[in-house]
């Protein structure tokens, strides 16, 4: 299972890399392997978003597919062991 998690966090952000433009990316990548899509319009300062809390409730393994680390938090690999 692959887990596309797309965000922005502004409106002038999501004018250059838009939810739609990567979603289109994503789905492209996955190339028909099943996915499931998580999407939201949200600041990274907050680690409690509900589309992230939804996908790492996901039953492991699985891999997660952004365009950045900083699409999931700007602090989380730095929390991570």
């Amino acid at each position: 299972m692959i887990a596309l998690y797309l965000r922005v966090s502004t409106e002038k952000q999501g004018d250059k890399w838009s939810l739609p433009e990567q979603e289109r990316l994503g789905k492209a990548w996955c190339d028909g392997k099943e996915h499931a899509i998580y999407k939201e319009s949200e600041s990274g300062a907050d680690f409690n978003r509900p589309e992230l809390q939804r996908m790492l409730g996901l039953a492991p393994p699985f891999r997660v597919l952004c365009s950045s680390d900083a699409r999931l938090e700007q602090q989380l690999f730095k929390k991570m062991p």
